[in-house]
């Protein structure tokens, strides 16, 4: 069925995570330090956020890891301001995306790539979806064999 569905499967290397927790759930402090990231010229990818606990929020988000240092003093720019952020940075990550226009109508897409990727062992540490794609982040080590066991599921 996965095979059937998937129209492309993409791997990005060289992505470090980065978790900022404590914030605010205002939304303020989020809006500064991505704001602070763009006027820096960089960019960032697969944003996700918890919801509000006693009024504050994490927010994480991938970067190239050539951009880490920049990325890193924007966030300690913030921290100045809102002393409550509490950072992780974590370096060596790939993303594996998976594309279909049909998933939109075919349940069951998600339930069977992670599946694979739990069978072959390969540990996910985000996930971001649409309508048409879902992206993993996993170690750097695991992401060119996560993309062949997706490719080969259906196939066996």
């Amino acid at each position: 069925m996965f095979n059937d569905i998937i129209t492309n499967i993409s791997l990005t290397e060289d992505l470090a995570l980065i978790t900022v927790a404590g914030i605010p759930a205002d939304g303020g402090a989020a809006a500064e330090i991505l704001t602070g990231i763009a006027e820096k010229g960089k960019n960032v990818d697969m944003i996700t956020q918890t919801p509000p606990y006693n009024d504050v929020i994490s927010l994480s988000f991938t970067v190239a890891e050539e951009d880490l240092s920049e990325i890193v003093a924007v966030v300690g720019g913030a921290k100045k301001i809102h002393p409550s952020l509490r950072t992780d940075v974590n370096p060596g990550n790939s993303k594996i995306m998976v594309f279909s226009e049909k998933m939109v109508e075919t349940p069951g897409v998600a339930a069977s790539m992670f599946r694979v990727l739990h069978e072959a062992g390969i540990r996910v540490k985000l996930i971001t979806t649409s309508d048409v794609d879902i992206s993993v982040l996993v170690g750097a080590a695991d992401g060119e064999g996560a993309v062949v066991r997706l490719q080969e599921t259906g196939n066996n």
